[in-house]
This record gives C-alpha cells, structure tokens and sequence, in this order.
C-alpha cells in the first residue's frame, strides 16, 4: 500500500517512471491488485507507451471485471492507437459498469464521429449535455458531428457558440465555427475564427487547412499555399 501511495504521488506530479517504479514493487508484493495494474497503465499512457498501458489494463480487467475505470482507461488508450471499435466497446462497458457522465459519453461519441455514425455520435453528445450543460467539449464536438453530417450548418454555429462562451480558449470550437461560417460563405468570418485558432493553438492543423481554403475562395493564393503548407508539415493531408 504505502508503494501504491507513493506511486500515486509521483504520477500526481507526472513522474511516470518513478510512479512505474513503485507500482512494479506494489504489484511483486500483491500481484492481484487490480488498481496497482490500472494506475501503472496510466503511468505508461502518460509517458506515450501505449502497449505497456493496454497490456496493464488487460491485467486490472482480468483481476477486477467490473472495474468501470480500468475500462475508460483502456477505451482512451485505443483512441490514441486509432482503434475506434475497441475504444467504443471499452466505453460502452464503462456505462453498463456505472460510468454514466458526461465525460464517457463525449468519449464514445467523439469515437462515432471518426467512424462516420453522425447519428450515434448526436445521440451520444446529447446524453452528455443532459448530465452536464456546462461541458464545453460535447458542444464542440455536437457541431462538429452537425457539420460533418452535412444538414445543418446554423445549428452548428450555435453549438460552437456554446462551447466558446463556456471554455474561450477551446481552439477545436474556434477552427470548427470557421469551418461553419465557411460552408456558409462568410469567409471573412472563417477566417477571423481560424486566427483566433491559431493564436490558442499553433499546431491545430485543421485551422490552417480551413484559413488555407478559405483564403483561396478570396482570391489570396499565396495565403493558401502558407497555410496549406503547414498543415500538410502537421500531418493533415491537404486536397
């Protein structure tokens, strides 16, 4: 116990190898300890070793099957490796285990919206909103999925509005109302959100490609080539 404290204490302060220390000398002393394995998955998520978490993750399930937070746990980790069906299967878990918030649920839809299930995403970020109404992220990603689904581009704006007016510096909400004003045609307006994209985050490399195709539809070709540029040198493709 007192390794698992001192374990937590490190990854409290993002000492991950300090905090894996301690949890590998928790975990020699009582080997069927499920959190001990959950939190040194976390401590490997935190470091970028994502099959180091997940393999710790497996190990807190197998020992604990109804531990709800080893599974959202899991479920982020497989949303960083790009496994959208694994993350939600994990989600999904998480809820039927009690995790009934509006965190897992913008998790879960957030996974929607990559697989292109507008609907289920909608449906999931509306869940998240009626737990919390001051979530800022299930407003930006609500939009997001309005956007994407392509009927209703107002109603997008309005969700990005929320979003903005309950977390300023949300640079996702900023790119995404740009994108929005862009399908609408108001360029100058996109292109107002995207800087105001940039200057919160300047590696959001769905902000340069907006202001980059906004730019080219005003005629500013070499505004364009810049910004599509550098989002192509932040690994986004551009078309």
């Amino acid at each position: 116990e007192a390794y698992a404290v001192r374990g937590q204490a490190y990854f409290g302060k993002g000492e991950f190898d300090g905090a894996i220390a301690d949890y590998d000398k928790a975990i020699e002393l009582d080997p069927e300890n499920a959190e001990a394995y959950a939190v040194r998955g976390q401590a490997y998520f935190g470091k970028g070793e994502f099959d180091g978490a997940i393999a710790d993750y497996d190990k807190a399930i197998e020992r604990d099957p109804e531990y709800a937070d080893a599974f959202l746990g899991r479920g982020d980790t497989w949303h960083l490796k790009g496994e959208s069906d694994r993350a939600i299967a994990d989600y999904s878990q998480a809820v039927r285990l009690g995790l009934n918030n509006a965190a897992v649920y913008t998790r879960r839809g957030r996974e929607w919206n990559m697989k292109g299930d507008y609907d289920a995403a909608i449906t999931d970020f509306n869940r998240a909103i009626k737990f919390d109404p001051n979530f800022a992220w299930a407003y930006a990603l609500r939009g997001a999925a309005l956007l994407l689904r392509q009927d209703d581009a107002q109603s997008a704006v309005m969700d990005f509005d929320r979003a903005i007016g309950l977390d300023p510096s949300l640079a996702f909400a900023w790119a995404r109302r740009g994108d929005a004003w862009a399908i609408k045609q108001q360029f100058d307006r996109a292109i107002a959100d995207y800087n105001e994209a940039i200057r919160l985050d300047r590696n959001l490399a769905i902000a340069y490609l907006g202001r980059g195709e906004a730019r080219k539809a005003l005629g500013d070709h070499q505004g364009a080539d810049a910004d599509f540029a550098r989002a192509q040198a932040l690994g986004l493709g551009v078309p």
